[in-house]
């Protein structure tokens, strides 16, 4: 998905975050100083011999790399050491989107279809397809920025997009699915968003779910600012937007003040980049802090989310972890104790919930332009580089990060633009 950020941004640090859009897509998933440090450490090996036939007795994880001519499988063991499933490449008609337990959904300029996953984790035939124009909320657009389903995987939203900056009456939807056991696609309902402010269609739509599948969050902008966008789940399991949305955010820097005079006038001054959800109902965010001066790197907030929705930070800017650099992407942990964030290099932080997170580890690496990321369970990290289209797998320990045996992997016609490309990791 495309991400706008504040045109206070200073020149330095909105030619990382253009970087980060041409590197941007789902949304459904949420793309600034650069440090020096060591080179990211690579296994040297043929990938003749790690890209072989896969065996499912020791896979702990399946992971699906979208590519210009298909979905490239492949089936991880316990080392991180990836083998590629029979049969890749797989077909699929558009941009592979979300994955469940049984089913591959890819969303295309309008149309939803959805392909079964074998035992082996192959990608099966089409059996099912929804056509968005025939829903409600289709009047936003045909630009389909991406799908997710919830933690069950028994529901699946898709955002809708004019993808027009010039269109006279902007507005984005997000249309809920149920997604049946014969793959069949239900349309549930739909949340119309009107983010016409200034004429620009800049709903970012959601890329994270709350641990209790009650809340959906993502961030949206202006041509002036970042903001969270929030939904809450009806009964029959549509997302519908949250009228009882409110945040306090961290405590910003007095320094940092738009009047020197009045420190409240700072009051304002985070704007959220990133977000995602642990499974306790927490949020982490990385933050932008708007700044009468130089503005400091991006921060990562830990925000606590009530009953309603609402979201609530008792950070402050002096307890928050800044980044080593200009962050594209984050992913938490299955167990919610760790948030990686990736961009030129790695980085990993302990999430300890409404606490302020703690560096764990840090590997960055100019030569890196990484924009897909996600964990599978056995505390392997996969890693999309944008300008390469290769794939890093990193097993990450305690203070260490570590390349995996065989990473990184050359994905094959893995070549831009963006929209060719999409991560996602299945653990078992």
């Amino acid at each position: 998905m495309t991400r706008r950020f504040p045109a206070s941004l200073p020149t330095a640090l909105r030619a990382g975050a253009a970087m980060a859009r041409s590197s941007t897509s789902c949304k459904l998933a949420i793309a600034l100083i650069l440090l020096s440090g060591p080179a990211l450490t690579q296994i040297a090996t043929s990938q003749e011999s790690s890209q072989t036939t896969a065996t499912t007795t020791s896979s702990v994880a399946y992971i699906y790399v979208q590519t210009k001519e298909g979905i490239d499988a492949f089936s991880a063991s316990s080392t991180g050491q990836l083998t590629q499933v029979k049969g890749s490449l797989f077909a699929d008609s558009g941009q592979m989107g979300a994955i469940n337990d049984s089913y591959l959904v890819s969303v295309g300029t309008s149309m939803i279809r959805a392909y079964p996953i074998e035992a082996n984790g192959a990608v099966g035939k089409q059996v099912s397809e929804a056509d968005t124009v025939q829903n409600d909320g289709s009047g936003c657009g045909t630009n389909l920025g991406g799908a997710l389903f919830d933690h069950t995987g028994k529901y699946l939203y898709v955002l809708l997009s004019t993808g027009d900056s010039n269109s006279n009456n902007p507005c984005s939807a997000l249309q809920s699915y149920q997604i049946e056991s014969n793959g069949s696609l239900v349309f549930l309902g739909e949340a119309v968003v009107d983010n016409g402010y200034h004429g620009l269609d800049l709903a970012e739509g959601i890329n994270t779910i709350s641990g209790n599948d009650n809340f959906a969050y993502g961030v949206w902008g202006d041509i002036y600012t970042n903001e969270f966008d929030s939904y809450a789940r009806e009964s029959g399991g549509a997302l519908m937007t949250n009228k009882n949305f409110s945040e306090v955010d961290p405590t910003p820097n007095p320094a940092g003040a738009n009047d020197p005079d009045d420190p409240a006038s700072n009051d304002d001054s985070y704007y959220p980049l990133l977000v995602a959800a642990d499974p306790a109902n927490h949020l982490a965010a990385v933050m932008y802090e708007f700044f009468n001066g130089n503005p400091p790197s991006p921060q990562l907030a830990c925000y606590t989310i009530n009953s309603n929705g609402s979201i609530t930070s008792n950070n402050t800017w002096e307890n928050m972890p800044s980044t080593a650099f200009y962050p594209n992407t984050i992913a938490m942990s299955w167990t919610g104790t760790k948030l990686a964030v990736a961009g030129a290099g790695v980085q990993i932080f302990n999430f300890n919930g409404a606490a302020p997170m703690t560096e764990a580890a840090s590997l960055p690496d100019s030569s890196r332009n990484f924009n897909q990321l996600a964990w599978d369970k056995n505390n392997h990290l996969y890693a999309l580089d944008y300008d390469t289209g290769d794939l890093y797998v990193y097993t990450v320990s305690g203070t260490t990060i570590t390349a995996a045996p065989g990473s990184p992997y050359t994905i094959p016609d893995n070549v831009k633009p963006y929209y060719q490309y999409g991560l996602i990791v299945v653990p078992k």
